[in-house]
């Protein structure tokens, strides 16, 4: 958490995943989100409630998800915040599951609200509520094992003169959520596998589309592979006959192209023509001035003449170089 969070109180995006195997547990994939805050403490950037905020709507705005809401049964639910957001993507209550905890510090008197809540006659959900005993702080101290807590639960609620009857309702102890989690996820699938079924297959006729794009691929035996090689340069080479010639009129033909970029480079070669032969006399009569030794008037030195054409045709490297570009573009 430190290496993806920071160390301190930030959060992140990324999962942490944890993996339990085991014969008593159920089949499920829980997300364990972090809990609504308003004010950053030390360590906290000033946004953190809007980052929490934003996390955890990502993941239970999803149609799919089953919204578990832990409200503690000491805290008045009608001003719960995280219940709120649920009511938010979840306005029927169809996919939200609240689950009150810490039974144990309901103050004397307050058992009937609670009870209340249970029942579905405060806030009412479909999927309804299930009350819990969870360890508390000392007893994680101590290192009480979960079997250990699970029959402290049970013990809890069996003996308490309100919450007895939650017991045969299955609205209490961990043991009936983990069922009722369960069962609620047999549903969903039941619910959206048509759906997601239907939607492998348009991803499975998409796939195939693209690999009958592809085709095959190559051979693998050698004497198939030069059969392959040859049809494959046979195809490219009736391509670029088709282009050059401007049988294939569904876009702009290469024969077109080159066309308009040669026309392009024959007014670059008409400008530089023009200036040709008055730079070469020029250069070639400053040489004579200054350079000429023994030989005949009119016979200049060739490297003379080279040197100068050499530099004159330089000049038209990079409009060359341009057509070509233009033309292996397309």
């Amino acid at each position: 958490q430190n290496v993806l969070a920071g160390k301190g109180v930030g959060i992140c995006e990324d999962l942490i995943t944890l993996q339990i195997t085991s014969s008593t547990v159920c089949d499920l994939s829980l997300i364990d989100l972090p809990g609504i805050t308003r004010v950053a403490v030390k360590g906290q950037p000033d946004d953190i409630g809007a980052q929490i905020n934003n996390l955890i709507t990502k993941y239970i705005k999803n149609k799919r998800t089953i919204i578990l809401v832990v409200v503690p049964c000491n805290v008045d639910i009608a001003t719960t915040e995280a219940l709120k957001m649920a009511k938010e993507v979840d306005t029927e209550g169809t996919r939200t599951l609240a689950i009150l905890t810490k039974p144990d510090l309901i103050d004397p008197g307050a058992e009937k609200n609670v009870l209340e809540i249970v029942h579905n006659e405060i806030i009412v959900l479909n999927m309804g509520y299930v009350i819990v005993k969870c360890r508390g702080q000392k007893q994680i101290d101590e290192n009480m094992s979960i079997a250990r807590a699970i029959e402290d639960e049970l013990e809890f609620f069996q003996n308490h003169e309100d919450f007895r009857s939650l017991l045969r309702q299955e609205k209490a102890t961990t043991k009936c959520l983990a069922t009722k989690l369960s069962n609620a996820l047999v549903k969903q699938i039941k619910k959206y596998l048509p759906q997601m079924s239907e939607k492998i297959k348009e991803q499975l006729a998409d796939i195939k589309i693209a690999l009958s794009i592809i085709e095959c691929g190559p051979p693998l035996e050698p004497e198939e592979k030069r059969k392959y090689l040859i049809q494959v340069i046979t195809e490219f080479n009736e391509q670029i006959t088709q282009l050059s010639t401007g049988d294939i009129i569904v876009e702009e033909n290469l024969f077109e192209l080159m066309r308009k970029a040669f026309i392009d480079w024959m007014e670059c070669l008409k400008y530089a023509k023009s200036n040709y032969n008055d730079e070469v006399q020029q250069v070639v009569n400053e040489y004579d001035k200054e350079h000429r030794g023994s030989e005949l008037l009119g016979f200049s030195n060739y490297r003379v003449f080279q040197h100068v054409v050499q530099k004159l045709v330089a000049k038209l490297k990079d409009p060359a170089m341009a057509t070509l570009e233009k033309i292996r573009g397309k």
